[in-house]
């Protein structure tokens, strides 16, 4: 069986950190709130927003998304599902990603991660996450309308 030769190239990484200085949400709950970060700065997406496809150096595509986890409780690991699904919500995703992240509580923790996308081709649909507390088993979800160009 062949392999690759040389230096592989990094796929990109889900980035999270803790957000010191932000209000509980109002009811205190465990909230998920999707967005994009821009210089740094999470702005929440609002319907219809447009998310620009990113091309990696091993010939796949995903675009950036933003969320923000406030976690009501102590500190701990939530798994975080994105996928993109085209139109209202066909049943094949275009589009996926999953990873753990080690939440701040109780408070807020931002995350940067890539969703990969299954077609290189322009898609209006629906971006979900859906984030799994792994000590309690409690299971939030946000998901947002979205061009993908």
């Amino acid at each position: 069986m062949g392999s690759l030769c040389g230096p592989q190239p990094d796929s990109p990484e889900a980035i999270s950190e803790c957000v010191d200085g932000l209000a509980a949400p109002a009811d205190g709950k465990d909230t998920l709130i999707l967005g994009r970060l821009n210089g740094g700065q999470f702005s929440p997406l609002a319907a219809g927003d447009r998310l620009e496809m990113n091309y990696g150096d091993q010939g796949g595509q995903h675009v950036f998304v933003a969320a923000r986890l406030y976690s009501a409780g102590v500190a701990g690991v939530w798994a975080y599902a994105f996928e993109v699904q085209e139109g209202g919500g066909t049943p094949d995703a275009e589009g996926s990603t999953s990873h753990a992240v080690s939440a701040c509580g109780p408070g807020w923790t931002q995350t940067e991660t890539p969703v990969f996308m299954d077609a290189d081709r322009a898609i209006e649909g629906v971006i979900r996450l859906v984030a799994t507390n792994q000590d309690s088993g409690a299971v939030i979800s946000a998901e947002i309308a979205v061009a993908i160009r």
